[in-house]
């Protein structure tokens, strides 16, 4: 799991959380948002599984 962050033409922040597999090292999500928080990550990630 790794966060990379951007900015759009207008100056805005753009968060992106990247999980990759360790294994085969694709990238099996890629969740692009304004603003992630920890609740998100918690149990959003649960979600998923």
């Amino acid at each position: 799991m790794d966060f990379v962050f951007d900015r759009t033409s207008d100056g805005r922040v753009i968060k992106s959380l990247i999980v990759v597999d360790d294994a085969t090292r694709e990238a099996v999500a890629i969740v692009p948002e304004r603003a992630i928080g920890g609740l998100f990550l918690t149990v959003g990630s649960r979600m998923n599984c």
